[in-house]
């Protein structure tokens, strides 16, 4: 099998051996270091540099996650050889305290800095699964038993974990939400244990068979399902990321030592196939929003046992080009400002007044295993709006033809444009993409539509009105993602869309601004691509970014300036851009429940010693100013 992951040994952060326990969307992981004879302590990896976080005054420490914010929460020793739950955030680590009793462990963070994990309760009688918000740490309370223990949240509070049962005759996985713990059963046998939980509320951990084997599980729609193994007696599954990928590890053939396993789309499989020969990935601990696994296995022949990051190969099908010579017969795209993953060259010809084909060579839009679509964003001040009039492509070449219209003059227009063409499976997970429409609504296009597999399919509905259209893509609503609209196989054509459930609603229009049925492409880009700049950001009613929907791959504060109607600058604070690297961007209107047409351009976008702003311009159906919520897309 070719390879699938490229592995960055983590080394032993400073000890004889080290453990990764926990990954964010920024490639930062923490863990431990050990060290023969010395304390154990608790490690950040950021950007290539580990930093050791210290203790609460006492000798050890351990970090068990890390938050999108680059929180991290563990367990350290305290001056009088107890154990604390921490908090270390802003170079600072903050004891989490106990439920009054002696020890504490903090298990996991979300995003929101609500912090999970267990405690002794007075007197040390018992040990409860607590939820630490606000400042105030809380007894979730057990399923009737005498201990609980809680090892994973998610960004809506839901806890998982295991519980005593009535009795003290087993322990079972639980679901806390809602101020309710719910015994999520078990797999026929006696115990389970719950340690992850997504967004969506998937569960996973690790339950006995009937046989009194232990097998991983995936809890999902009230159904516990039993992952198998690799060949041997056990397995156990560790995390899972909002794409619903399990990560964890089994025994093989054999009952050696453990490998680490995936579980996508329904197969679970040995990672140790997918990564090169030389590294045996033992336990996956950890998987981010990207596809990135966290680890801890061995290096050639040593016994050594490192942490490991792995990160999976993305098929680079993806290229842009900002077309800024709109008067030009035929030229060559700035290379500042253009990409093909192909390496092959790209080109813009003029075919008439704002009508331009724009080739990529050697990139197949579409073909065996392949599919791809296009987003188009007119750049530059004025009221015209660009789509897609044809989209072609061949073993050696794709072109896609662009037709720029003004919405003033009635009239095809030359002008700047920007264009993405995306590859399926070239972006990171929770990305996916449709072309389709008009009306009837066709057979979904294989070589226009991806998603994750295993995931729920693609659909598009048509609703009463004229260009209506609801569009799911089969991953739920992914806040963190940027979402573009772009229209298709016309001149004048305008989509915009708005947020569902689980979905888009995408509104067409006509050059008129007549609202009519209309073909119309989605492309959904999810942030954390590995090592390359991505930044995202769709604003409110108030013109400020959403926090939930907002991406940085630098890290650094998103902030949106309105300085007059329908004129906006998006700063992204230390994403400015890279001595010999190429960008980005799009931009798409975004439009509320109630159905308004606002198309919304780059008018520039420009980086400063600080970060990178864009500047946005949003018009109404005649070309005229008006204010409108807009999604922003930065691209490497």
């Amino acid at each position: 099998m070719d390879i699938e992951y490229t592995v960055i040994d983590l080394g032993t952060l400073g000890g004889s051996d080290s453990f990764a326990s926990g990954v964010n969307e920024f490639r930062q992981v923490v863990g431990v270091r050990l060290t023969p004879d010395a304390p154990q302590r608790a490690i950040l990896y950021s950007d290539g540099t580990v930093i050791d976080l210290g203790t609460l005054g006492g000798s050890d420490s351990f970090a068990a996650a890390i938050n999108a914010t680059g929180q991290v929460v563990g367990e350290s020793a305290t001056p009088s050889n107890a154990t604390h739950a921490f908090l270390y955030s802003g170079e600072t680590m903050t004891d989490l305290g106990t439920l009054d009793g002696s020890d504490s462990f903090a298990a996991a963070i979300n995003t929101a800095g609500q912090v999970v994990g267990v405690s002794d309760t007075p007197g040390n009688v018992a040990r409860h699964a607590f939820l630490y918000s606000g400042g105030t740490m809380t007894d979730l309370g057990t399923l009737g038993g005498s201990d609980s223990f809680a090892y994973g949240i998610n960004a809506a509070g839901q806890v998982v974990g295991v519980s005593d049962t009535p009795g003290n005759v087993a322990r079972h996985a639980f679901l806390y939400s809602g101020g309710t713990m719910t015994d999520l059963g078990t797999l026929g046998g006696s115990d389970s244990f719950a340690y992850g939980i997504n967004t969506a509320g998937q569960v996973v951990g690790e339950s006995a068979t009937p046989s009194n084997a232990t097998h991983a599980f995936l809890y999902s729609g009230e159904t516990m399902t039993d992952l198998g193994t690799l060949g041997g007696t056990h397995s156990f599954a560790a995390a899972i990321n909002d794409a619903g990928q399990v990560v964890g590890n089994s025994d093989i053939p054999g009952n050696g030592i453990p490998h680490a396993f995936l579980y996508s789309g329904g197969t679970l499989t040995d990672l140790n196939d997918l990564v090169p020969a030389d590294f045996t990935v033992m336990y996956a601990t950890g998987i981010n929003a990207a596809g990135q696994i966290i680890g801890v296995g061995r290096i050639g022949g040593s016994a050594k046992e490192h942490a490991l990051l792995l990160t999976p190969t993305l098929l680079n099908r993806f290229a842009y080009a900002l077309a800024d010579s709109p008067t030009a017969a035929s030229y060559t795209p700035d290379s500042q400002y253009a990409y093909n993953a192909s390496g092959g060259a790209i080109s813009i010809t003029r075919q008439g007044v704002g009508l331009y084909d724009v080739a990529f060579d050697s990139l197949p839009a579409w073909g065996t295993g392949l599919s791809s679509a296009v987003a188009v964003t007119a750049y530059g001040s004025s009221p015209i709006t660009c789509s897609v009039m044809a989209y072609n492509t061949s073993p050696s070449r794709t072109i896609v033809q662009v037709a720029c219209f003004n919405v003033v003059t009635q009239l095809m227009a030359d002008s700047p444009f920007t264009i993405m063409v995306v590859g399926n499976q070239s972006l990171p997970l929770q990305s996916a993409f449709v072309m389709s429409g008009p009306s009837p609504l066709p057979q979904l296009n294989p070589a226009w539509s991806w998603t994750i597999p295993g995931n729920n399919p693609i659909t598009v509905t048509h609703n009463l009105a004229p260009g209506n259209y609801d569009v799911r893509l089969g991953l739920g609503n992914n806040p963190k993602s940027a979402k573009l609209v772009t229209g298709l196989w016309g001149a004048g054509i305008r989509c915009n869309h708005g947020v569902i459930q689980a979905g888009l609603r995408v509104w067409c229009y006509d050059g008129t601004g007549a609202a009519t049925d209309q073909g119309f492409s989605v492309v959904q880009v999810a942030g954390g691509r590995p090592g390359q700049r991505i930044g995202f950001a769709r604003t409110t009613t108030s013109h400020t970014p959403h926090e939930s929907t907002v991406f940085n791959s630098a890290g650094g504060a998103i902030t949106a300036t309105r300085s007059s109607v329908g004129h906006y600058a998006m700063h992204f604070a230390g994403l400015q851009k890279l001595t010999g690297r190429t960008e980005h961007v799009q931009v798409s209107a975004v439009t509320p429940s109630t159905p308004t047409l606002s198309t919304c351009n780059v008018a520039c976008w420009k980086s400063s010693t600080d970060g990178l702003t864009v500047f946005v311009e949003c018009r109404d159906r005649d070309g005229q100013f008006m204010d409108s919520q807009y999604q922003v897309l930065v691209i490497e």
